[in-house]
């Protein structure tokens, strides 16, 4: 059986654990990430309870990414700048591994939310790579998020 890496940070939940940013959106992340290592851990890497947690922090992920990009002082030096967004994309990426490690080890039709989380976040890699100028990466993030969407059940 394969196992995943530690996606989230290296240290183990008995750990102290960095103090978040001081936002809620910040504080509701660390939270989840945390409560997602515990779950893991205590149910299995690709439980449906860790999923269940997956589905309260993808959205916190991308909610996040979404609002730093739109924040010149947050993503480096503004709207299609090479060098901005990388907070954005690196929230991302966070997003997009845990749903390729839940949709590489399990039935993605028994994940809950997946689908839908799965086109959100390859949309908004989309929006943030094309703010960065990187239009053909860009497209086919936006082309990923359309093929799963198209073949969601209305």
């Amino acid at each position: 059986k394969k196992r995943s890496p530690d996606f989230m940070t290296s240290t183990s939940p008995s750990q102290p654990q960095p103090q978040p940013a001081p936002s809620s959106q910040g504080q509701s992340i660390a939270a989840l990430e945390t409560e997602l290592r515990n779950q893991r851990h205590d149910c299995g890497p690709y439980s449906l309870e860790a999923w269940r947690v997956c589905v309260k922090l993808l959205p916190r992920y991308n909610q996040r990414a979404m609002s730093q990009l739109g924040d010149p002082r947050r993503s480096g030096s503004g709207s299609g700048s090479k060098d901005g967004g990388d907070d954005s994309l690196a929230l991302l990426t966070k997003a997009e591994l845990l749903l390729r490690v839940f949709g590489g080890h399990c039935d993605v039709g028994a994940l809950p939310g997946w689908a839908q989380m799965a086109a959100l976040t390859f949309n908004n890699f989309g929006c943030v790579l094309r703010e960065r100028g990187d239009l053909a990466a860009s497209l086919k993030y936006i082309e990923s998020a359309l093929r799963i969407e198209l073949s969601r059940p209305q």
